[in-house]
């Protein structure tokens, strides 16, 4: 159990999201990170407004991993925070998708689909985190026609991250 009183942990729910879009007080879900929903109809609030905007792809399904990260960073690091992981998801894609096709580069792909699986796992990006999973067990394997199987869905997935967290950086036009 986290200790609720250390001085880390005060500072955090004192300040922690200063600056964030007031919310309504509908009744909060359960656990200590969770944000109350806005209202019905309502603009969304705290830093989900930093990650504001449709999911078409539904990369995110239910997850609010991302928003909790955010609030944990606040309003002065949220957007650079945002900014390093699309840059480190861009580094992941320009040295995992090329080593995708055969002949495949099975060190590589191990590599990067070890990346892959932490940032999408941290993110909440789930479909993604199990699409690299499963690649990274194809690369183990060695096996051609799951690696085959398993690059349309990861190269969409992966791509659609990229896109969607890069349509969320400062000035790219999603207003909160």
């Amino acid at each position: 159990m986290p200790d609720w009183t250390s001085r880390p942990m005060r500072i955090v729910l004192a300040h922690g999201t200063d600056g964030f879009a007031p919310c309504s007080d509908r009744p909060r879900a359960a656990g200590p990170l969770r944000l109350p929903l806005p209202p019905p109809g309502g603009r969304p609030c705290g830093p989900r407004a930093a990650m504001t905007g449709h999911d078409p792809t539904g990369i995110f399904g239910t997850s609010t991993a991302l928003h909790d990260i955010l609030v944990l960073a606040g309003p002065e690091t949220a957007p650079r925070l945002l900014q390093q992981i699309h840059a480190d998801l861009v580094a992941v894609a320009s040295l995992l998708l090329p080593a995708l096709p055969p002949p495949h580069d099975w060190p590589q792909i191990r590599r990067q689909t070890h990346v892959l699986i932490s940032l999408a796992g941290t993110i909440g990006a789930m479909r993604l985190h199990g699409l690299a999973i499963e690649m990274n067990t194809a690369a183990h394997d060695q096996d051609c026609s799951r690696a085959a199987a398993l690059l349309p869905p990861l190269e969409a997935d992966l791509t659609g991250l990229i896109a969607l967290v890069g349509l969320r950086l400062p000035g790219h036009g999603v207003v909160a």
